[in-house]
């Protein structure tokens, strides 16, 4: 399965994205690294280049299905679009 959309479009599957280490925040501007490593950032901030460029966070991860052999690809960010191009 796969699952395309927002922190609040994807809240009926939020079973599973509560096991990801990395989740879009409110308002899907932020990701928050859950468990980060030494050397990592915690916080994952859009970041403003210019007035006519932004680079905007994301989160792609493939987690266990319900049913033996499944999988499920969740794709999160504020612009869906641009997930989906990548």
């Amino acid at each position: 399965m796969i699952a395309i959309g927002t922190r609040g479009t994807l809240s009926t599957l939020k079973p599973y994205l509560d096991r990801m280490e990395f989740v879009l925040m409110p308002p899907d501007t932020v990701v928050e690294n859950r468990r980060p490593r030494a050397g990592e950032p915690a916080l994952i901030p859009t970041v403003k280049e210019s007035d006519q460029r932004a680079v905007w966070p994301g989160v792609i991860g493939v987690l266990p299905g319900n049913g033996a052999h499944t999988r499920l690809l969740v794709m999160t960010g504020r612009h869906t679009a641009a997930l989906v191009s990548f």
